[in-house]
């Protein structure tokens, strides 16, 4: 079994600005929908039970069926032994509560060896050098044996903005969370960080917790929601290298029109390549009761740079641009990369299935 590498893992996660071309392109060209019945639909899913979602993942507020083989792709990282190394593993993505950042991966220690790496950490920030001739860390607040406070300076030439480095440890799991906060007035900052640290707690991969809160790869975080929440992330597939899904929360627009609405100037940027487009299908189609649109397609793989090859590959896309604090921007997008392990048939069956499953997390 071939196991995604790295790279093309990173290239699928970052591959969403780069497929808006093909995107738009397609919306241009005329051709028959493609449907897939609940008949045939359940057929494929009997065929090819690998495919059928199996598993519910908590994300953020809301949860999503996946294959058995689906996992998180860890993207950049930071850690406790090495805050700017990358580090291959399971879990990644981008995760914000506000103007809290929550660094992945999760490490896994006991509760001695986090104590430890507490003291190397602040040893490293106090040899760290600071313009002002003093190093980079400011205050260290220890309110409980689970939880480190540390305040530094940003950066090693900063004068108004400084950081809080926040620690965690909660049954055997370490949490990392950042949060920049002004020089002049630190204190908001400072107690807001341990607030949010007093309520982050571990959390199994197949717990779905019943309590308002944000879930997060490895914890939750039991707080409201706010009107800045971003989660970013992709999952990749043990069993199918080419395949992956990149899944986008935003509370705040990313774009200024609907999916559908989103197509001047590129069709003349993609030349020729543009005709080899098929539009399986598009137009509107609500989720959980978010009103957005959806438009499947099939295109010579790197059309999108102006260098397409003769195998095909897929690009599905669930759009929903948002248009309140608590209606996020989102967006769902799978896609293949040659050589591609499942038809179209396939591929309509395994997004619909996947879609039909997501819906916001209830709460008690």
């Amino acid at each position: 079994m071939n196991k995604p590498t790295e790279m093309t893992a990173l290239k699928k996660f970052r591959a969403c600005a780069a497929h808006f071309g093909i995107l738009c392109a397609a919306l241009l060209l005329s051709a028959c929908a493609t449907t897939v019945s609940e008949t045939r639909r359940s057929q494929i899913m009997e065929q090819n039970p690998e495919l059928k979602p199996a598993r519910t993942w908590c994300i953020g507020r809301f949860l999503i069926d996946m294959p058995p083989a689906a996992k998180l792709y860890l993207r950049t990282e930071t850690s406790l032994s090495a805050p700017t190394r990358v580090i291959s593993g399971e879990y990644g993505g981008l995760w914000k509560y506000g103007d809290a950042t929550i660094e992945m991966p999760v490490e896994k220690m006991s509760l001695k060896v986090f104590e430890q790496k507490m003291a190397v950490r602040q040893d490293e920030l106090r040899k760290a050098k600071h313009t002002k001739g003093n190093g980079r860390l400011l205050k260290t607040e220890h309110p409980q044996q689970d939880t480190y406070l540390l305040v530094t300076w940003e950066k090693s030439t900063s004068k108004a903005l400084q950081l809080v480095e926040g620690y965690r440890w909660s049954d055997g799991s370490v949490f990392f969370v950042k949060l920049k906060i002004n020089a002049y007035k630190p204190e908001p900052g400072i107690k807001r960080m341990l607030g949010l640290l007093s309520k982050t707690r571990a959390r199994a991969a197949n717990e779905i917790p019943e309590e308002e809160g944000f879930c997060f790869p490895g914890g939750f975080l039991a707080e409201k929601p706010t009107d800045d929440e971003r989660a970013q992330f992709a999952f990749v597939f043990d069993d199918r290298p080419d395949l992956s899904l990149s899944v986008h929360f935003l509370h705040y627009p990313e774009v200024e029109k609907p999916l559908l609405s989103r197509r001047a100037g590129v069709f003349g940027l993609l030349g020729s390549a543009a005709m080899r487009i098929r539009t399986l299908r598009s137009g509107d189609r609500s989720l959980a009761g978010f009103q957005g649109q959806e438009l499947l397609m099939t295109a010579p793989y790197g059309a999108a740079h102006g260098n397409p090859s003769g195998e095909r590959a897929h690009v599905f896309l669930w759009e929903y641009p948002g248009d309140a604090a608590w209606k996020p921007f989102i967006k769902l997008e799978l896609e293949t990369e040659p050589p591609v392990s499942l038809t179209d048939e396939q591929m309509m069956a395994l997004w619909d299935a996947i879609l039909d499953s997501f819906q916001i997390r209830p709460i008690q």
